[in-house]
């Protein structure tokens, strides 16, 4: 698991996290991913031989809130 980065005020989120935190199954948010250039890129981050995806939380949020100042 990724510590949050205090020192620098990043707080890194996992895949499964994005996909609750955005309300979609880990499947959509990779189709979102594809589809929507607006949304955040994820860090990979290298774990043994599998690597994982990332997300920097502030980064997700200010693309959510994006998506509720379009709705207006």
């Amino acid at each position: 698991m990724i510590p949050e980065k205090e020192d620098l005020g990043i707080v890194f989120l996992p895949t499964s996290k994005v996909a609750e935190k955005v309300g979609r199954t880990r499947q959509a948010l990779y189709v979102l991913r594809q589809t929507d250039p607006t949304f955040p890129k994820p860090i990979t981050m290298s774990e043994g031989r599998q690597a994982r995806l990332y997300w920097v939380k502030q980064e997700v949020e200010a693309w959510q809130g994006q998506q509720m100042a379009r709705r207006d």
